[in-house]
Formats: structure tokens, sequence, C-alpha cells
């Protein structure tokens, strides 16, 4: 489709958003006259009704900074009842995480707000502009058999768990709602910072929060350099349906702390060996959005000396798709746990790939490692987007 990913000239990596996808971004974020010329390129160059799903999450936004620019197009009406529904899907998943977090509160369980849930309240400030697929909140691991207790009383489920140890790699696990919401708890913040003991705490202090009211509850919620990192290493990277509206909240956290903390975002990717992927994200925010970057701070992530370990777990995971697909979900794997254990000393990471697979697999016992592994090579890919 028109909306595709593609290879960008200079960046590293095969996922970047595509040209229609980079015009969309543009019409959603930039000022008038070039806003309303990029949704024209839009709509010249593909029908609506073939844009991928990705670039269809942007469309609420791209229709709030038309109708603030007075910007008349034939398609308003539809873009509008985008919006509209995008809106109360919103408020109804406020409301369902109101409950969440005041009962968490109520058990003396501290919660940190992730992506979405965080971004929309702080940085977008409108809930129509945004779309949520899921909640991601973050919770103390300590706490985790209480939180999950908790979440079964308000009618949140998930899948029975069969790994039954404290995990050491998944670092979220997803609930349903019967009303079709999702809730991804969290006990890590993003694999980039797990650690050998399991801490999430390097030199750097990492995570840095900050108070804030979100949903009608005081609860944390990620600093704004810590939150445009997280935004990035989770956003810029290969999905199987692309990935796309990261940039967007990047650009809305420059927005909104136009004064950010670089030495920060250096100090963070230097300890937990996630230059090469940081330097890439902000490459492309500043080259292609304009992005209030300083060309110090890119040059700086994308000249670091990183560690051969976290340049091959970069090159294994943003390349292209590779046929046979189980092949190409091999290298992934493997690409993904190179990179997460990156700053490892190698004896750590090479006892910790069994376990890896185990927990990856959610599988009792790691002699049931590789047919589980086998079978999850072979079933169909995932379609979900996260966030």
């Amino acid at each position: 489709m028109g909306g595709s990913v593609a290879a960008e000239p200079g960046l590293r990596g095969s996922f970047w958003p595509s040209r229609i996808q980079t015009e969309l971004l543009r019409a959603g974020l930039f000022e008038a006259p070039e806003a309303i010329e990029s949704w024209r390129t839009v709509r010249s160059m593909v029908d609506l009704d073939d844009l991928d799903d990705e670039s269809l999450r942007l469309l609420p936004l791209v229709y709030v900074n038309l109708r603030r620019l007075n910007g008349h197009d034939p398609e308003m009406g539809r873009l509008k009842g985008m919006y509209k529904k995008t809106w109360f899907a919103n408020e109804l998943a406020f409301h369902r995480l109101n409950e969440a977090l005041t009962s968490f509160h109520a058990s003396g369980i501290s919660t940190t707000l992730l992506k979405g849930a965080a971004l929309i309240d702080l940085y977008y400030r409108d809930r129509g502009s945004r779309s949520m697929q899921d909640i991601d909140l973050l919770i103390p691991m300590e706490r985790r058999s209480d939180a999950v207790d908790i979440l079964g009383r308000l009618d949140w489920h998930s899948r029975p768990e069969r790994f039954k140890g404290v995990p050491q790699f998944r670092y979220e696990w997803e609930f349903k709602h019967r009303e079709g919401y999702r809730i991804d708890l969290h006990w890590h913040v993003i694999a980039y910072m797990l650690r050998p003991d399991r801490e999430l705490a390097g030199t750097d202090g990492w995570p840095r929060l900050l108070s804030q009211d979100v949903a009608g509850v005081t609860t944390h919620v990620l600093d704004h350099p810590d939150e445009l990192i997280h935004v990035c290493l989770h956003g810029a990277r290969t999905w199987p349906v692309g990935n796309l509206v990261w940039a967007a909240d990047a650009m809305k956290v420059l927005e909104r702390e136009p004064n950010l903390d670089w030495d920060r975002v250096l100090s963070v990717c230097a300890v937990h060996r996630c230059s090469r992927a940081m330097g890439e994200a902000l490459l492309f925010l500043s080259d292609k959005l304009r992005a209030p970057i300083p060309r110090s701070t890119i040059e700086a992530l994308r000249s670091a000396r990183v560690s051969r370990r976290e340049a091959l777990g970069y090159a294994l995971t943003s390349g292209p798709e590779r046929e046979p697909r189980f092949i190409h979900r091999m290298v992934r794997a493997m690409g993904h746990y190179v990179r997460l254990t990156a700053a490892w000393p190698i004896v750590d990471a090479v006892r910790g790939l069994p376990r890896y697979l185990q927990e990856l697999q959610d599988i009792d016992r790691r002699s049931q490692v590789p047919i589980a592994s086998l079978r999850r090579l072979l079933r169909p890919a995932t379609t979900e987007i996260d966030g």
C-alpha cells in the first residue's frame, strides 16, 4: 500500500516512515501553509481508504491541525468523524483507568503511566487527537501479584501464565476488559533498561519521574527527557504493522518542553547502550520534521562508540523482512536479545539466553524451549498495535 515503511537515505534501518506517512506527519504537525500543502500531497497520492492502519491513526491529529489552521477540504467531515470516534473511545478508556489507578493507590501500589495514556493528557492535551489501543501502567515488581488481584476484581483478565518464576526478561503482561479495553501491566519501563539482577536504576537514576494528574488521579509519568527516550526507543523499530505514531508523540514532547535536558538524553543512552537507536530516531525527527534538536546531540549519539553487541543487535532488528519468514523471526528474536543485553557482561548474556527463550514462549520448563521456539517461528505474524 502507499503508506508502507521504507528505508531512508542516511538512516540506518529499513523501517522509517514512507513519503506519504511523512507528509501525513507534516499535515498534523506543521503550520500553514506547509501543513495544508502536505495534506493536499497526501490526497493526490493515495485514497484514504487505502491507507495502512498506522497512517489512519494520524488522521485525527491531521483534523485537529487543519481545523486550527482553517484548512478546507472535502474530507474534513470524514476526518471529524474519526476524531469524534477517537475522543469517545479515549474518554471511556480513561474512565476505566481512573478505576484502576484509584484501586491501586488505595492498596498502596504506586503507579506510573507510560506511552499513550500519559502522552494524550500531558502533551497532546486533546483526547480526540491520538488513538490509544491500550493503557500501559508501570507498577513495582514486588506488588505485581497484588496488582493482578486488583485488576481481576475490576473485571480485567489475562490468559493464564505458565511461567511461574519471577520475570527477568518479560517486562509486561496484557489484561483485557470485557468491554474490549486493554491494560499492559509493566514492571519495567522498557527492555533496554533491564539488568541481570532485574534492577532498573543505572548510574543515571533511570527512570526520572514527575507527579501529574491524569484521568482525575495523581500518578507518576516519565520526566520529559525520559519520555522522549521511551517514545523513540519503543517506536522507532520494525513492527509487523509499521510504526509511525511515535514520531508525532516525540514532536509533541519537544513542543511541550522546548528546553529539554539534552545532557540527560546523552547520559541515559550511554549507560543503557542505546545511543545508536536514539541517534537514528532523532536524526529522522530533525531532518524530516524539523524538530528543534541540537545537531551536536544528534552527532554525539550517532558517532558514539558502541559495542559490537549494540551494533549487531541494532542491525539484526532494523533490517528489512527476510524470506522465509521463520528465518526473519529467528534473526529478529536473537537481535532483540542481543540489544537488550548489550550492556551486560558477556557471561551473563550467554547464561541468560535459555531463560529469555523460556519467558518469551511463556513455558514452565526449559526442556520445552526447543519445540516451543519452533512453533513460535512458524505461527502467523501478529498485527496488533501497541500504545
